[in-house]
């Protein structure tokens, strides 16, 4: 039997909440990670290989959100990298608008983390 590689799913054709669950997880990541690091530098613990990464994760999703347009990258730190109230959009943007936005932000992100 000829092996055949399985292809990848194109970020594009993702569904709403397999995209959401990539991001919850990549936000919580991010979010220990950064807690970890700011512990670090506060109590003046020496440098080891789990600071280093931590870092090297922050730099990475941080710098992701700057290669993504001012809206998204706002849409996308606000709502998977921040501790924010999870209708923070309500004065500003309705339901149906803010998740159509969310995708496109999401695919956008992931699209650039992804080069």
């Amino acid at each position: 039997m000829i092996y055949q590689k399985k292809k990848r799913k194109r970020i594009e054709d993702m569904s709403a909440k397999e995209l959401s669950r990539i991001m919850k997880y990549l936000g919580s990541i991010y979010r220990k990670a950064k807690k970890r690091s700011d512990l670090a530098d506060y109590s003046g613990l020496p440098d080891s290989k789990m600071y280093e990464y931590d870092r090297q994760l922050i730099y990475l999703i941080e710098r992701t959100l700057q290669d993504c347009t001012r809206e998204n990258g706002m849409i996308l730190r606000r709502t998977y990298f921040e501790n924010q109230d999870e209708d923070w959009y309500a004065g500003f943007l309705s339901q149906s608008t803010f998740y159509r936005l969310k995708k496109e932000a999401t695919v956008e992100f992931l699209n650039c983390l992804d080069y």
